[in-house]
């Protein structure tokens, strides 16, 4: 065996998940989930600011991810798992970085303003909205429609403050002239946008084979409440109620990290 890295998601079922980090866990290999956005500087510094108690106890966090570009390829969307396994699920795994919980409820609204994509079936507007042990209130606004660029922002609240993720542009330059300003828009899409991110999550791996870093950044129990936690969110769409999240008792009990090291 080798070990891996494996794009999100490793799978939408809760024992094929379990099933793979076992068969891992065997071999003595590192199994890695691929979530990027752990690994852009920019997320990155909100979680520190946070966790320095500089901004004070966090009240509410909020995710927005509209995606670019506009027509995407309805035969990809056919096999994507649907809206909140393909784009939500980042989202999703940025409120329980930045909060440090697993949520314990979530309600989930969305539509298809486009035919093609309605006829899958499937959504391209998209908004959650999660309770967390502690009190926290976490949204996500999700939209396959972003005209404008990849918007992907953040944004938290805190009792003595909040710390905002804004978009990135290729540039920072603004032209001036008697019509008014004119900046760039946000970058085109996900290469343009999470290029360092991407190169942080390789480098991480890496540095996981060569004994240079001991714990994978995203465990298995990680991956094994994500995979939970988006069949709470679509059973919350399909049903339109609010649906409490149920984490299996043995789960809660297991250790957060529980990759070996590898041994190649």
């Amino acid at each position: 065996g080798i070990p891996v890295l494996c794009e999100k998601p490793i799978s939408h079922l809760v024992e094929e998940v379990d099933e793979l980090y076992q068969l891992a866990n065997q071999k003595g290999l590192f199994l890695l989930c691929g979530f990027q956005r752990r690994y852009d500087p920019n997320f990155g510094k909100l979680k520190s600011v946070l966790d320095s108690g500089k901004v004070g106890k966090l009240l509410k966090v909020r995710s927005i991810s509209r995606d670019n570009p506009l027509h995407v390829s309805i035969e990809y969307l056919k096999v994507s798992g649907g809206i909140i396994a393909d784009t939500a699920s980042h989202d999703i795994d940025m409120l329980r970085y930045v909060t440090g919980e697993d949520p314990e409820t979530v309600y989930a609204v969305g539509n298809a303003f486009c035919p093609s994509v309605a006829s899958i079936p499937d959504h391209d507007q998209l908004d959650m909205l999660f309770t967390f042990p502690s009190g926290v209130i976490g949204s996500i606004d999700i939209s396959r429609n972003a005209a404008y660029g990849y918007d992907q922002r953040m944004e938290i609240l805190t009792y003595e403050g909040s710390v905002v993720v804004e978009n990135q542009k290729p540039t920072t330059v603004t032209v001036a002239s008697k019509q008014g300003y004119l900046a760039e828009p946000p970058c085109f899409s996900f290469p343009q946008r999470y290029t360092e991110a991407y190169k942080a999550e390789v480098y991480h791996f890496v540095d996981l084979l060569n004994g240079i870093e001991k714990i994978p950044r995203l465990s298995h129990k990680d991956v094994r409440n994500m995979t939970i936690i988006l069949r709470a969110a679509q059973q919350s769409l399909k049903e339109k109620k609010i649906v409490k999240i149920e984490y299996p008792r043995e789960n809660k009990k297991s250790n957060h990290n529980t990759n070996t090291k590898s041994k190649l």
